[in-house]
């Protein structure tokens, strides 16, 4: 499995070769749950992970958050992200 130093500062793995990507994306698929709260995020993109249930975002500063293929999503607790401008998700959740 790919470690998290490989990861650039962008938060991408630009420099890893195709095969880790590939595991990477895999391994992305399968998440569930994130817990990503007080870090400072802008943007968030997790509309690849598809099998969701969970997403703790809150106390950042995000202003896009994208959920768009979250289909499984029931929780979401994106509070005290003041900047929160665009949101992009198809499906009903409950917002806590």
């Amino acid at each position: 499995m790919v470690t998290i130093d490989k990861m650039t500062k962008d938060g991408t793995y630009s420099i890893l070769s195709k095969k880790e990507r590939l595991m990477i994306q895999r391994e992305r698929i399968k998440l569930e749950s994130l817990y990503c709260y007080k870090n400072h995020l802008t943007e968030l993109d997790l509309s690849k992970n598809i099998n969701l249930i969970e997403l703790y975002c809150h106390s950042n500063k995000l202003i896009t958050l994208d959920l768009s293929n979250c289909i499984n999503l029931e929780r979401l607790y994106c509070d005290l992200n003041t900047k929160l401008l665009n949101y992009n998700n198809k499906t009903e959740i409950n917002f806590l």
